[in-house]
């Protein structure tokens, strides 16, 4: 049985280190870190309601282990061209610290080994890095978030700390796109969990961004300052009759209109014009 893992694992070496496995994770990588990199431009960029900044950083994990693999050799040697035999033999020795640790696995819990996971494991570079969100707010320095200080901060703070990284990268997402495409997300139960404060700072955030929105929730009224304009449709099911009804409201600049009260008659008035 060892023979066989063995001869196994030595297959999918010489695999590894014939294919064109290292250049595919040199590319990914490359993507991810432009993409990235962007991202973190749009979120800096942006000073939030309560004058609070984020900032994204993309670091190395200090926490991964790959036995005798260190994390800063595999970045360094991934990101130098001239580096490529160094980087597959990194990539080899780990893969067999991975293999050497599913087995140990497989004998405890008396099963076979998952050489399959193992490797997806080794080639997994999103594991080498980590995500730090770094915030300042009312003149502050920059400061690391932590679970410590993510506690005491406002309810619309931690709100917009939690979705706006997301709801820019799906901004990024979209500018990628041809450029007749529709612009629309769908949230559903969106801002569960925010406090009012939270989803009027999330709707100012949202509202300076380029992309129109569909959101389903059984709390969020649609009636927030921070909301330019906005249709909103409230379903109401009778106890007695079993019967759903529904009100259509119109929101636009602090007002909000019943329907069927013409949307055109609206702007008209807003505009300054005869009803």
């Amino acid at each position: 049985m060892e023979d066989a893992i063995s001869k196994k694992s030595d297959a999918m070496f010489r695999e590894i280190s014939n294919s064109r496995a290292t250049i595919v994770i040199f590319e990914k990588y490359r993507q991810a870190k432009s993409y990235i990199d962007e991202l973190k431009r749009d979120i800096s960029s942006r000073e939030m309601a309560g004058g609070l900044k984020l900032f994204l950083e993309w670091e190395k994990n200090e926490t991964f282990t790959g036995g005798e693999v260190k994390v800063n050799n595999l970045i360094k040697f991934m990101t130098d061209a001239s580096k490529e035999n160094e980087f597959k033999e990194s990539i080899k020795r780990f893969i067999q610290y991975k293999i050497d640790q599913e087995k140990l696995s497989a004998k405890e819990e008396i099963r076979d080994v998952n050489f399959e996971k193992a490797v997806f494991d080794a080639l997994d570079y999103r594991k080498w890095f980590e995500f730090k969100i770094f915030y300042e707010k009312d003149g502050e320095s920059k400061t690391e978030l932590t679970p410590a200080n993510y506690n005491v901060l406002s309810g619309g703070m931690k709100s917009t700390i939690s979705y706006a990284p997301l709801i820019s990268s799906l901004t990024l997402l979209m500018n990628k796109a041809q450029p007749t495409a529709p612009r629309i997300v769908a949230l559903d139960e969106a801002f569960a969990g925010v406090d009012l404060e939270g989803a009027d700072m999330m709707f100012e955030y949202i509202e300076s961004l380029d992309f129109s929105y569909i959101m389903t929730s059984e709390k969020l009224t649609g009636l927030y300052p921070a909301i330019s304009n906005i249709s909103i449709v409230t379903y109401d099911k009778d106890v007695k009759t079993k019967e759903i009804s529904t009100l259509k409201y119109y929101w636009s600049k602090g007002k909000h209109h019943v329907f069927p009260e013409s949307i055109e008659n609206i702007i008209s008035q807003e505009a300054g014009g005869n009803n």
